[in-house]
């Protein structure tokens, strides 16, 4: 589903690049409005979800939505959604499309781990780091705290884990020992 979701993502992204005038970034700000539009209110992810609702009444709702002109392209993505039984996978092809997006500019995401909170001036510091490290223009950082990481910090970058956590060093040195035979708690 994950490779569809994308096939989806990169069609809109495509669109709004050849629209020009960065209107790719607008496609973006309407997916993601309208993914949390599904999200707290009840009755429209219901009537948009539900198979017993016609895809004609669901079309709609959408042209009503988006009656705007400028959003012609994005409700015919949108209609091609319900069209093809796809609308339940938007959250996914807005993930997908946020992702097409900072690519293009060349902004990664991080995920920082720490045991304990992070300042902004160090998080600044590693975001940095890890920015020259990747050649990115920008690492955008988001901290969680993870108490059993007991030290140090775990930077996720994508597929990528950067992991310099005592609770790392503690296992592989663990590991070396069960290695060499010795036996920890025997």
């Amino acid at each position: 589903m994950a490779n569809v979701a994308a096939r989806y993502a990169r069609g809109l992204f495509e669109t709004g690049v050849a629209e020009g005038h960065d209107t790719e970034l607008r496609y973006g700000e309407l997916l993601e409005g309208f993914v949390k539009g599904i999200a707290e209110i009840a009755d429209f992810k219901s009537l948009l979800y539900a198979p017993q609702v016609s895809r004609d009444k669901k079309k709609r709702v959408l042209s009503d939505i988006f009656s705007d002109p400028a959003d012609a392209h994005f409700l015919a993505f949108l209609k091609l959604l319900v069209d093809k039984g796809r609308l339940e996978m938007v959250s996914l092809i807005s993930l997908d499309y946020k992702g097409l997006v900072l690519a293009s500019r060349n902004v990664l995401e991080a995920l920082i781990e720490s045991a304990f909170p992070l300042d902004d001036k160090t998080v600044g510091k590693i975001a940095e780091t890890f920015r020259k490290k990747t050649g990115a223009s920008e690492i955008r950082a988001t901290v969680r705290v993870v108490p059993g990481l007991v030290g140090g910090i775990r930077v996720s970058i994508g597929s990528e884990i950067y992991d310099g956590s005592a609770r790392s060093g503690l296992d592989r040195l663990l590991t070396s020992m069960n290695t060499q035979g010795f036996h920890y708690g025997n």
